[in-house]
């Protein structure tokens, strides 16, 4: 999936460098998340994922740009997991800065991702994980088309408890209901 896609409100494309994606990706890493806690890898490890196919390593992951259609800022990733050859699922997950969230730009990002997939690869399911305590992601993954499907039990600690992994999945039944194939623009 090398296309671009651009929604009302946001784009999804390429990174345009290894640069590009780890400055992003540094900016994402500056402040813990309150849900997810702190995330840190090396620069060169970040780089040589990113090198050899230019979003990341397909073989484990891929990553895309999001940028705002209104000021044209590169605001988050986008990401999902390997496509793999009679693997019919794969897993979505969507980063933004913090001044940014909370305005269903993620929303549209992941209906974007979910475009990219289901038209590009002979997927059935997307899955998505989030943290029970981290209640903008489960309305923003309701709100994206996804539904729960399970939990495991304190798979994480937040503020000294345990914290619940929930799995949200769309099919590609699911997602061919959704509005936002009339009006994504590919290419």
């Amino acid at each position: 999936m090398h296309n671009i896609y651009t929604g009302k409100r946001v784009r999804l494309r390429p990174f345009s460098s290894s640069e590009e994606y780890t400055n992003i990706d540094d900016k994402l890493m500056e402040v813990p998340s309150e849900y997810w806690g702190p995330h840190w890898r090396p620069l060169g490890e970040r780089t040589e994922e990113y090198a050899p196919a230019g979003v990341i390593d397909p073989a484990s992951y891929s990553a895309y740009a999001i940028e705002r259609l209104d000021t044209g800022q590169l605001i988050g990733v986008e990401e999902h997991g390997s496509i793999r050859p009679g693997v019919l699922w794969t897993w979505l997950g969507t980063h933004f800065l913090e001044q940014h969230q909370r305005q269903g730009l993620g929303t549209e990002a992941k209906q974007l991702m979910l475009c990219g997939l289901f038209e590009s690869f002979p997927l059935e399911t997307v899955y998505a994980i989030t943290v029970a305590n981290h209640r903008p992601a489960l309305r923003g993954l309701e709100r994206s088309g996804f539904r729960y499907v399970g939990e495991k039990r304190g798979m994480f600690i937040a503020d000294g408890q345990p914290v619940d992994e929930i799995y949200y999945v769309i099919t590609r039944e699911e997602w061919e209901q959704l509005p936002v194939r009339q009006y994504v623009t590919r290419g």
